[in-house]
């Protein structure tokens, strides 16, 4: 019953937040970017703002999670060897003004990640990029089980991706058969190239080529007048493009925020933005097993919990729990 209430919690920021504008964000090692597109979907406005402390990578991960925050993690070093710093954004400013970062830690076990991504739960992935940054070798996606922005970086391995995409550089959000948005199975890019993919599995199909690089994620028909879903990637000199997602072509270019200095890949970042209110399309998490004297426990302590909610609760109250 208490998670019921916290799956519904999360449901209702999720849908508050899709809600407010269609917008995405992305970031580099200065700035933070905050895209809103237009009611049309026809344009946007890509307004930069200065990040304080700036953040030192080769390419960033980020996710937007349900409270409204951001969260995210650098790539640094080589292609072969290095670390993770995840970070948080607690209130990522739409006006320009400096968003306060917040430098959570080094990524436990040596693990290094490049894409984030946020399921309809709000439950946070990411992707492990195994010994290599741009193979596919030792590709895992994790799901963390701890309070990431609180330190914990605890995860568990949803799905061996070795076998998969060459090397997934970002993860988003799929769309069905109804033309809704949903967060399993979704599309991911690599490299620029879009494809459809199951996460639990891995398995996965080619969409094609698109004009983006690093950077994907999708918007809801609900943000929009017309009520049609979008698909958006994000080039590394920061292009920001719809595309197709049935075949990844260029709809429309829609306008550009900060890029790569003297041609470096800068911006090499995960795109993010809101989910609608949705169930999720992930199996859910393992259940851990339990003695019977751990079940004989666990019943007294509910029924225990029971008894003194029900001489707390006033008559007549409503309960969401049901």
């Amino acid at each position: 019953m208490v998670a019921r209430f916290v799956v519904v919690g999360v449901l209702t920021l999720f849908a508050s937040i899709a809600s407010a504008a269609p917008d995405l964000w992305y970031v580099n090692g200065t700035k933070l970017t905050y895209i809103e597109v237009s009611a049309d979907g026809s344009s946007a406005t890509l307004t930069p703002g200065d990040i304080s402390p700036s953040l030192s990578g080769v390419q960033f991960g980020l996710t937007l999670l349900p409270d409204g925050s951001l969260l995210g993690a650098t790539l640094e070093g080589t292609a072969t060897s290095g670390s993770s710093t995840m970070f948080h954004i607690p209130s990522p400013p739409t006006d320009g003004s400096t968003a306060l970062v917040i430098e959570l830690g080094t990524m436990i076990e040596g693990v290094r990640l490049e894409g984030l991504y946020t399921d309809c739960a709000g439950r946070v992935y990411g992707m492990d990029t195994g010994v290599h940054t741009a193979t596919a070798e030792d590709n895992r996606l994790i799901r963390f089980t701890g309070d990431v922005p609180g330190g914990d970086f605890s995860y568990e391995v949803v799905s061996d991706l070795s076998a998969s995409i060459p090397d997934i550089d970002d993860l988003g959000p799929g769309i069905d058969g109804s033309g809704d948005v949903v967060d399993n199975p979704g599309i991911a890019i690599d490299s620029g190239f879009v494809h459809r993919i199951d996460y639990d599995s891995g398995s996965n199909s080619p969409v094609g080529a698109s004009s983006g690089t690093f950077g994907i994620h999708t918007l809801d028909g609900s943000e929009f007048s017309d009520g049609v879903s979008r698909l958006y990637v994000l080039h590394h000199d920061g292009w920001l493009y719809e595309i197709d997602p049935d075949d990844g072509s260029t709809i429309l270019l829609l306008g550009q925020g900060p890029g790569g200095a003297s041609g470096t890949n800068d911006v090499a970042s995960g795109l993010t933005g809101p989910l609608p209110q949705c169930d999720s399309g992930f199996q859910p998490p393992a259940v851990p097993s339990c003695s019977r004297g751990g079940l004989l426990i666990l019943f007294i302590g509910l029924l225990a919990v029971g008894m003194v909610g029900s001489a707390r609760r006033p008559t007549g109250a409503s309960v969401l729990w049901r």
